[in-house]
């Protein structure tokens, strides 16, 4: 670069750095640190003489550092500081018009005259301001030239009702006004990454592109629509909670500073990350200044194969020709905004495939990129991650950023209604709007999503009317949409009524009128939506150009003729032609859709309208019986699996409309027939599944439903004899006693892994590098077992050698050897094929702790409890180093990736050492204690530490200080979750993901790059020791004290089912059967807090439920939809310790409570005051219950007595003992006269209220063989069914006192039973409280009084496999590993039962 100064006098730092910065492009892209410093240090130092009017000599570093000074050179001694600084001034100094600009701060005026390798300055002393102008190579261009494809009012739009903007938000046309954004990017930094740097840039463009640019950004803001926007907020992966939550725009703004190149945007259909596009793309062009990142807003359907050339294709869509994109390629720096990867279908890495992580191809880029978090699979990350051009090279770490919109908070939303109150001076006040939201049921959940908020407050007061018990009003998401479009199109209407018509035009337009407008709209884009479907796989965008797509449109005979309008009658050829002709009808029914155009360009306003409009297709509750033919071609277009959208509409209507149910069972039933080949019933079952049908007892024999998806789903009793299940999905599904006899099942998939059964407990396990085999060594002898990971079957050979339990085993890098760490104090090497002994490694003086082979596989390191690290030689087995800085013994090392440190860990100390020559460089913090476990990245920037107190704690290595510890120099990110030491931890091969094992036997999947809490693995029943993860990152083996390795798939617990379910088990005594009753039988859902116990009290009549709280109180809320719907009523107060039981009154006026304090009360709730004080029990009041009259009332207590109470006036009886242990519940017969206990003692008496004495005692060699938590009557008090805590329900004749049946099965353990006997038919219901958290409902069924089985009614949360009882015996295709995943669940369900 050669440098011509025309005038000496002194510049500024910035001044500097502008010059000094395109010199050392190029050895920055070098990588080349001495080259970089030399280049900086050249130019500042000539800059530097002439300032000073020195002649500083450049021969040494100290004297350009004498020269440059002591800011500049700090700045010259750190490469990732140099180019921080200089894109920073370089960006924010940069001249503001492409021909000339003026620095308002700058000491001095200079006239750049620059091609790519020549700079003139001149300068006039008379000015304080600087001018520079640009000139270079390029072609000049005409202003109109420049375009770009913005829908605006001379565009075929239609500006559909006039508030939806594209990509389907709703807001107003208007000029822009610009508001203060969220994001701050004054400081935007375009350094690159090592490896990821790009051809040199200069910053400098020709003036035509400059000008067209900024035409091009005078358009995009001019032409921004005003729209209510809400920054969201976000959490970092899909595993995270949605309370562990940060602001997007500050993301982005991080984002964008950074060096990282991907930034994956994940969120529901109408989340709102279109809106959060256009904002960010508002706010990079109003921050824009020529030499900066250009924003570039891609909507990534509009283009055909958006893997390649991406850029160059949104380049020409701009207006700019070939040459002129090979100079913004060589010269400029982009920020591509991409919206709609699930709509455009794509499965492709569009950052690698359009080479702009290859420094050859010449693009500068940061990509964000937006999609549905639905569209992705459990390994979505490979789809973004900017991998390096080379297939063997690593991904680099701290590249790719993720976030997950999260749901509107209540805060959001009212901030939301108050902006579009304002913007669009509506009759309803915020006010008006927020009571509707709190008090129509369900609708303050759809309101959680922006676009659905956008419907509702658009078609709220319609909806509406003049009700005024907001209770009455019904809106699901379906029905928000049916009034959304259905006011829209009579907006449209209206509009193309009174505007100018042509021709033949106000004729159609009238006969459309006649024939009803709306149903001949809608009746358009169903269509419309199945020929996007079954022609274009989904994709939105719909090009249409007159001269391909042939101008018809369906006759009136074909319109007649068709079952649903054009659907299945257009020509598969000319569809387009049918729909986007200029025919009248078609252009009259189009301009009334919630189209888009841009030139020939149509999509949908939202991609869920879309969705919506294919849900309707499928089944229009407005469309006759008649029409029913129509459903079935439909959904035989194609399997719906992945369309969760449109999966969700038709599950609603499902929900909402019998005869669609109906139809979807006949269509099940129809798949039985042998000559049936249709995917309808797939789709059929996965919709009612969606729905929560429940399939329990059902006859299935025969079905034909591959590839459907039973997700969640009950099928307890079911009989899938003969079906063909091919690839059907039965993630987390309920299958108790399922018959599979015959059925075709090649390719079902559980979504859960096998166990393996060892004889002792499992100290270590280790995949092979090729996934092939598992290794996995035992607390027994030496025994190491081997496994074949295809079949999952154990080697009958194995390593012979050890004396003494193995501790760890490692394979080496490729596979052929492995090591073994014992308790015999030595360390073996093995050929792994063969089983050889090569080496035999002593040294230690004690147990050998962990080991672990170096990377190249030329060393072996070793921890012992003997308080050293030892370095061998893996081919000769001699000691290389002994490392004794630990004074304590040595629990767990690793390697780096690159295998230059070796990482230790004792009770005492974090260690870092240098292998090459066992010197000790750092230790990782001096408060570290406790090491349990280590792990590195497989980029080596991160390295992870289990401790002791169940933390783990990850440093970032990658900068590492001269002195002291690396905490003092960069703190750890700290995740807390497990409850005991952290035993074992490892990385993913991707570096995302943490997978650690801990003592409080649970597996926990963690985001490397975010503290929130991990995702729990729960199977174990005892501490866990070793946690290993395949190559490919999709199988986790964890083993422990229960002497089983037990598999997981990687992406276990992802799926659509949602289950929150309690946080701890549900205990004995304390739930009631109201509860879950009124739930199952009803679609209205109350919102409990957090922190509510399990023990309730439900008055479902009354509409009251209270639940006891940790702090000694009563809460009572309105269960009632409406004003207060789930808004608490009464707070009591007065118990001095822990509540144990609650009892509604029979008129509902009362609430019994009884406590630890060895008291019960009775309540007025309703003004909140004590009424009466019970005392004189000498234990624990565990059980209260009210007579069916409420004149008596009888408590039990842990002590075994019961004590009746006459309530009017309050008198008591004496103690009766009844029990030999505490009392569990109590239930009166139906007239008053007896009292049933229950106890742990095992046994069920029956009291005589009147005489106060015993009658009856159901116990014996047939009774329960653990305590008994409850019991019922039923048969009009003839018979009694039992609960108890060995999960055995148990019928009893009263008067023989005889156990007439036992019931088994309920999948326990079961902590506590409520009952329920529906009057009309004598049925028993009944409700169970588990260990596992869940809560279902069961009945009795009487048809035969002599046999009696237990069957599912529903079930809170299905979030495992349920097989009990199951029969696949002759099933066929089922792989063996399925075959023995259904036997382990089956022996696991009758264990916990026998426990």
């Amino acid at each position: 670069m050669a440098m011509d100064f025309k005038h000496q006098s002194p510049l500024s730092l910035s001044e500097a750095l502008i010059f000094a910065r395109p010199s050392i492009i190029g050895a920055r892209s070098t990588a080349n640190p001495t080259k970089i410093r030399k280049e900086f240090c050249m130019n500042i130092t000539i800059l530097s003489n002439r300032i000073m009017g020195t002649s500083t000599a450049i021969d040494s570093e100290a004297n350009i550092s004498s020269a440059v000074g002591k800011e500049m050179w700090d700045i010259v001694m750190e490469k990732n500081q140099i180019m921080l600084l200089l894109d920073h001034e370089y960006d924010s100094q940069i001249p503001t018009s492409s021909s000339s600009s003026t620095y308002a701060h700058a000491p001095s005026s200079i006239r750049s005259t620059a091609s790519c390798d020549h700079l003139s300055v001149s300068h006039k002393s008379s000015l304080n301001h600087t001018t520079v102008s640009h000139s270079g190579a390029g072609d000049h261009r005409v202003d109109s030239k420049v375009t770009y494809h913005q829908a605006t009012a001379s565009d075929d739009t239609n500006n559909w009702g006039g508030d939806i903007n594209e990509r389907g938000d709703i807001g107003d046309n208007g000029n822009d006004s610009w508001q203060e954004s969220d994001f701050d990017l004054s400081d935007q930094e375009g350094d690159e990454m090592d490896g990821y740097s790009l051809t040199p840039y200069s910053g400098t463009l020709s003036d035509s592109i400059e000008k067209d640019l900024a035409k091009i950004r005078s358009n995009r803001l001019n032409n921004r629509r005003e729209e209510v926007y809400i920054p969201p907020l976000a959490k970092s992966s899909l595993k995270d909670r949605d309370d562990d939550f940060f602001s997007l725009p500050e993301k982005a703004q991080k984002f964008l500073k950074s060096e990282c190149k991907v930034m994956l945007v994940l969120g529901d259909s109408g989340g709102g990350k279109s809106v959060f596009l256009r904002e960010l793309e508002h706010t990079l062009w109003t921050k824009y200044r020529p030499g900066g990142r250009i924003p570039l807003h891609i909507v990534l359907p509009e283009h055909d194969k958006p893997e390649e050339e991406l850029i160059s294709k949104q380049l020409r869509d701009l207006g700019f020709n070939e040459q002129e994109i090979s100079e913004l390629r060589r010269q400029s720096r982009f920020t591509l905004l991409c919206d709609g990867y699930d709509e455009s279908k794509c499965k492709m890495n569009l950052y690698v495939r359009n080479k702009l992580n290859d420094r050859n191809a010449g693009w500068d880029a940061k990509m964000i990129i937006t999609c549905r978090s639905t569209y992705l699979g459990s390994e979505y990350q490979e789809q973004f991650q900017p991998y390096p051009q080379s297939h063997y090279s690593p991904p680099y770490a701290g590249i790719f950023q993720e976030a997950v919109i999260i749901p509107f908070s209540m805060s959001q939303i009212k901030t939301y209604v108050a902006e579009y109150v304002s913007l669009k001076s509506t009759a309803w006040k915020t006010n008006d709007y927020l009571s509707k939201f709190s008090d129509i049921p369900g609708l303050l959940d759809l309101a959680k999503n922006p676009f659905h908020l956008c419907m509702a407050l658009k078609t709220l007061p319609n909806l509406v009317g003049s009700e005024r018990d907001m209770s009455k009003v019904r809106i699901n998401r379906f029905g928000l949409y049916d009034a959304f479009i259905e006011e829209s199109i009579e907006t449209a209407k209206r509009r193309q009524r009174h505007s100018a018509m042509i021709g033949s035009e106000r004729e159609v337009f009238e006969a459309l009128t006649d024939d009803n407008f709306e149903a001949c709209v809608i009746r358009f884009l169903k269509d419309l939506a199945t020929n996007i479907f079954r022609e274009q796989e989904g994709n939105p965008v719909i090009r249409y150009t007159s001269n391909s797509d042939k101008d018809n449109y369906m006759s009136k005979e074909q319109e007649d003729t068709s079952a649903i309008g054009y659907a299945g009658k257009i020509n598969k050829h000319n569809w387009k032609g049918m729909l986007f002709g200029s025919d009248p009808k078609s252009t009259i029914l189009r301009n009334a859709s919630p189209l888009t155009r841009v030139g020939m360009t149509y999509t949908f306003l939202h991609s869920s309208l879309l969705d919506y409009f294919y849900a309707r297709a499928v089944f229009d509750p407005d469309v006759p019986d008649d029409d029913e033919a129509s459903l079935h071609p439909i959904l035989s277009q194609k399997i719906l699996v992945e369309h969760h959208s449109i999966l969700a509409f038709l599950a609603e209507c499902a929900q909402q409309e019998p005869r669609f149910e109906a139809r979807l069972l006949n269509m099940i039933e129809t798949s039985k027939s042998p000559s049936y080949t249709s995917c309808a019933a797939a789709n059929a079952i996965t919709i009612l599944v969606q729905a929560g049908f429940r399939f329990n007892g059902r006859d299935l024999k025969g079905v034909k439903i591959q590839g459907a998806d039973l997700t969640g789903g009950c099928f307890d009793y079911a009989n899938f004899k003969g079906a063909n299940l091919t690839d059907v999905i039965f993630f987390s599904t309920w299958l108790r006693r399922v018959n599979f006899k015959g059925a075709t099942m090649s390719g079902v998939r559980f979504g859960e892994g096998l166990y393996l059964e060892g004889c002792a407990a499992v100290l270590s396990c280790a995949y092979s590098p090729n996934g092939e085999s598992l290794v996995v060594s035992l607390d027994t002898g030496g025994k190491i077992d081997v496994y074949n990971t295809k079949h999952w079957e154990k080697s009958t050979s194995t390593f012979v050698g050890h004396t003494e339990p193995v501790r760890s085993v490692a394979f080496s890098p490729k596979g052929n050897r492995i090591v073994t760490a014992s308790d015999d104090a030595t360390l073996r090497v093995w050929k792994f094929l063969s089983r050889e002994t090569l080496h035999v490694l002593k040294g230690h003086d004690g147990p050998v702790l962990d080991v672990a082979f170096s990377p190249c596989g030329r060393e072996v390191a070793s921890a012992g409890s003997d308080r050293s690290v030892k370095l061998w030689n893996a081919t000769s087995g001699e000691i290389i180093h002994t490392l004794k800085d630990h004074f304590w013994p040595v629990t767990c090392l690793c390697f780096s990736p690159n295998g230059r440190l070796l990482a230790s860990g004792s009770e005492d100390a974090a260690l870092l050492w240098d292998v090459k020559t066992g010197t000790r460089t750092l230790e990782l913090d001096d408060n570290l204690t406790g090491a349990s476990s280590m792990a590195f990245s497989p980029t080596g920037d991160l390295l992870a530490y289990g401790l002791e107190d169940g933390t783990i704690q990850v440093y970032n290595i990658s900068t590492t200080p001269a002195s002291g510890s690396i905490a003092a120099h960069s703190p750890p990110m700290i995740f807390t979750g497990h409850s005991s030491r952290v035993s074992s931890l490892v990385f993913s091969s991707n570096g995302h993901r943490i997978v650690s094992a801990g003592r409080d036997g649970s597996v926990r999947i963690w985001n490397a790059h975010n503290t929130g809490p991990g995702m729990i693995l729960y199977s174990h029943s005892h501490k866990i020791h070793s946690v290993a993860l395949s190559l490919r990152g999709q199988q986790i083996a964890s083993g422990g004290e229960d002497k089983s390795v037990r598999l997981w798939p990687i992406n276990h617990g992802i799926s659509r089912v949602s289950s929150s379910g309690h946080k701890k088990s549900v205990s004995y005594g304390m739930v009631t059967w109201e509860q879950q009753f009124e739930r199952s039988k009803s679609n209205d859902q109350i919102s409990y807090p957090k922190t509510m116990q399990s023990m309730l009290a439900l008055a479902p009549k009354g509409g009251y439920l209270a639940f006891a709280r940790p702090e000694r109180t009563i809460r009572v809320v309105s269960t009632k939809a409406g004003k207060g719907r789930g808004e608490f009523s009464a707070t009591l107060a007065g118990h001095t310790d822990d509540i144990l039981c609650l009892s509604f009154s029979p008129d509902y006026t009362q609430l019994a409570s009884g406590s630890k304090d060895k008291t019960a009360r009775i309540w007025n709730f309703r003004n909140k005051k004590i009424m009466h004080v019970l005392r004189g029990h000498s234990d624990n009041v565990t059980a209260i219950a009210f007579s069916p009259s409420g004149q008596i009332i009888a408590t039990a207590t842990q002590d075994g007595q019961v004590r009746l109470w006459s309530a009017h006036p309050l008198n008591f009886g004496q103690d009766r003992s009844v029990h030999s242990g505490p009392i569990t519940s109590l239930m009166f017969s139906s007239n008053g006269r007896y009292l049933l206990t229950t106890s742990m003692d095992r046994s069920i008496r029956e009291f005589d209220v009147n005489r106060e004495s015993r009658t009856h005692t159901f116990s014996g060699l047939a009774g329960h063989s653990k305590g008994v938590i409850s019991a019922t009557y039923f048969d009009t008090d003839r018979k009694i069914a039992s609960a108890g805590l060995d999960d055995l329900i148990k019928v009893w004749d009263v008067r023989s006192e005889q156990c007439l049946a036992t019931v088994g099965g309920l999948v326990g353990p079961i902590k506590t039973v409520a009952w329920k006997v529906v009057a009309n038919t004598g049925e028993v219901l009944f409700v169970t409280g588990c260990e596992d958290k869940s809560v279902r409902q069961w009945k009795l069924p009487l048809d035969d009084k002599t046999v009696y089985r237990a069957e599912l009614d529903w079930t809170s949360n299905c979030d495992r496999l349920v097989v009990l009882d199951t029969n696949v015996h002759g099933s066929k295709d089922l792989s063996s590993s399925n075959l023995q995943l259904l036997k382990q669940r089956e022996l696991s369900a009758r264990r916990v039962s026998e426990q």
